[in-house]
């Protein structure tokens, strides 16, 4: 048998081998079981019993190692070694990995869900440790602070959770500020996440996956992940006491550290799962603002907070169309708006013709025909308003402003909800992904968006966040057609 040892990060692959249990045996009968390792390989077509948690996590590691660029994704965004591995020989995934055994049997207090190992000429040059909940299951605390310091013990530096919660970004876990990491990178991914990447290797024209078999593989685990029996769920609830939050702010009071960083989560996870359905419907990366720090994020929400009392977040719907998504308390609304681009050398009336064939087009291909109607426009100058809003109707009003070259278009989307629906945890939801879903359908698909109008959207953000909701808006025509 070969030698033992803990560290299995350069550690030739065989040896790491000859130390499970079964193998073990094989050369000396006598062998202590729990001096040895013990793990079953990962299948795409597991054992478990549908329905189990171990079932589901097969299934992804099966996919994992067998689909190339969904592998490579995968790797890159925990920062695993991925430019060595030729070919799936190089990846190894396990599921039940026991790094003690008791009695020859894995004890399931010390078994961890998952064991991805990397191997380059012979050699383990990278790990991950994966612990994996599905339906309602969190992840726990004490479970995972004893696994980290398995990964410790092991030499192996990333530790994956998977589960139906929602990150910022997998490298901000939710774990990460209220357990010891001991020098372990921790990450998370939701299943959602996992979902999205995959049906954007199977839909995307770019990051398509070459091989026909691995395009029927990787079909098959995203039918599976969308069944009942997978235990994937969609975000559908907002936190336990989201009016509660509301209440605090509505009546200029701080809320606690905890309520807002319960409220700010349950938000943050809203905000992402939409941005996961609108990449599956889409088919391309949709994706929110870049936040480097967990800490600055919360620091910008707690601004927005106190000067408007909205909750915002801004999502890329296509290249370069940057979108503002507010819930706004006061009007009970929900707000979607984007900056656009006309031609700025023309002149005002020219412009805004401009502006009203943009619509128009929209109009015309967009699903809702006569989506425009919930519309109203702004310029912005200087960042600051210039006149008033209007809306589609009287767009030609703007003709009277002096409007600069620079100025700025912007237009917003406004959909009311009464007291009940807006402070209900599940009925925002529903209706935060049909505003969402419509400005998308109906508007941003058929505009065009240049790296201009992303620098645009930045310059007008502080002066919108300053307009107050409805402020000066003309009516709409009622008689309009």
């Amino acid at each position: 048998m070969a030698k033992s040892t803990n560290k299995i990060i350069g550690l030739p692959f065989s040896e790491f081998e000859a130390q499970f249990f079964e193998e073990a045996q094989k050369k000396d009968p006598d062998v202590q079981a729990e001096k040895c390792f013990q793990a079953r390989k990962a299948r795409l077509i597991p054992s478990y019993k549908q329905g189990q948690e171990l079932f589901t996590v097969s299934v992804f590691l099966g996919a994992f190692k067998m689909v190339e660029e969904f592998r490579k994704t995968i790797l890159e965004i925990v920062g695993m070694k991925k430019d060595n591995i030729k070919n799936n020989g190089g990846i190894f995934v396990y599921t039940e990995f026991c790094p003690k055994a008791i009695k020859g049997q894995c004890c399931t207090e010390s078994r961890v869900d998952g064991l991805i190992l990397v191997v380059k000429a012979g050699k383990i040059v990278d790990a991950a440790l994966i612990e994996a909940k599905i339906g309602n299951n969190p992840i726990e605390d004490k479970q995972i602070e004893k696994y980290l310091s398995y990964a410790t013990d092991l030499g192996i530096e990333k530790f994956i959770t998977i589960s139906n919660e929602f990150a910022i970004k997998p490298e901000f876990s939710p774990l990460a500020k209220r357990i010891k990491l001991g020098g372990v990178k921790l990450f998370h991914l939701s299943w959602s996440h996992i979902m999205t990447i995959g049906n954007m290797h199977l839909y995307n024209n770019e990051l398509g996956i070459r091989d026909p078999d691995q395009v029927a593989i990787m079909g098959e685990v995203m039918d599976y992940f969308q069944s009942p029996e997978s235990g994937i769920i969609e975000f559908k609830t907002m936190p336990e006491r989201w009016k509660e939050f509301f209440d605090a702010i509505n009546q200029d009071n701080s809320p606690s550290e905890e309520l807002l960083l319960e409220t700010l989560s349950g938000w943050t996870q809203l905000i992402n799962s939409l941005i996961l359905q609108l990449s599956r419907e889409n088919s391309r990366i949709v994706k929110g603002r870049e936040q480097k720090k967990p800490e600055a994020y919360i620091d910008k929400m707690k601004e927005r907070l106190k000067s408007s009392k909205e909750l915002f977040a801004e999502i890329e719907m296509k290249p370069n169309a940057w979108v503002e998504i507010i819930a706004s308390p006061k009007g009970k609304q929900i707000v979607a708006s984007v900056a656009i681009e006309v031609p700025q050398k023309a002149k005002v009336a020219t412009r805004i013709k401009a502006l009203k064939a943009i619509i128009d087009k929209c109009r015309e291909k967009g699903k809702k025909k006569d989506f425009h109607k919930g519309l109203t426009f702004r310029v912005f100058q200087r960042n600051k308003q210039l006149g008033d809003s209007c809306n589609y109707s009287k767009l030609e009003i703007l003709e009277n402003l002096e409007i600069s070259p620079n100025a700025v278009f912007k237009i917003e989307y406004r959909y009311e909800l009464n007291s009940a629906e807006f402070y209900s945890r599940k009925k925002f939801v529903e209706e935060m992904q049909k505003v969402v879903k419509s400005f998308s359908d109906n508007l941003i698909e058929h505009i065009e968006f240049s790296k201009k109008t992303e620098s645009n959207t930045k310059r007008v953000a502080d002066a919108i966040q300053t307009t107050m909701p409805n402020q000066n808006i003309l009516e709409t025509d009622k008689n309009e057609n």
